[in-house]
């Protein structure tokens, strides 16, 4: 009896490393995910502020041209 009492308790250790070691990949994965998504969210924020920022650029060139035309129409 003790025999197998012994395996029995010696193939649970096994699957309790086992678990716990896929667990540990998994939040590896987890936090790598994260990352990424993290640089891919950020690179898209400053994408969005170079846009807004190039955007209010083109307006006022653009303000600045029609107010030398009237300018120069004077």
């Amino acid at each position: 009896m003790s025999k197998v009492q012994g395996k029995t308790e010696h193939k649970s250790e096994i699957y309790a490393r086992y678990f716990e070691r896929t667990v540990q990949v998994l939040n590896a994965r987890a936090l790598q995910n994260l990352g990424v998504e993290g640089e891919i969210h950020q690179k898209s924020q400053y994408k969005q502020e170079y846009t807004k920022i190039e955007n209010k650029s083109r307006k006022q060139n653009t303000c600045h041209k029609i107010e030398a035309s009237i300018d120069a129409s004077i």
